[in-house]
């Protein structure tokens, strides 16, 4: 939501970025077992497209959707220790 959005606060300005935000709600809805989750997601996905991106944006994106796989957990290094 913040890429779509963006956001302001006291510390930082996200800018929105309607690109990638189309690329993780593709991602969410292709990778949750939750319907609801599923559905809200590609509708989203879709919303941007029809709305914000031209059809050349959204090939593109499509394809880096297909092409995405998730980190390996192991690879990110240790997780950090609580103060």
């Amino acid at each position: 939501t913040i890429l779509f959005r963006g956001n302001i606060s006291a510390t930082d300005e996200i800018k929105p970025d309607i690109y990638n935000a189309y690329k993780w709600y593709k991602i969410a809805a292709a990778g949750t077992a939750s319907g609801r989750i599923q559905q809200a997601s590609a509708e989203l996905a879709k919303n941007i497209a029809e709305q914000k991106l031209t059809p050349a944006e959204i090939s593109k994106a499509d394809q880096e959707v297909s092409n995405w796989k998730p980190a390996d957990p192991a690879s990110l290094g240790p997780f950090p220790s609580a103060p």
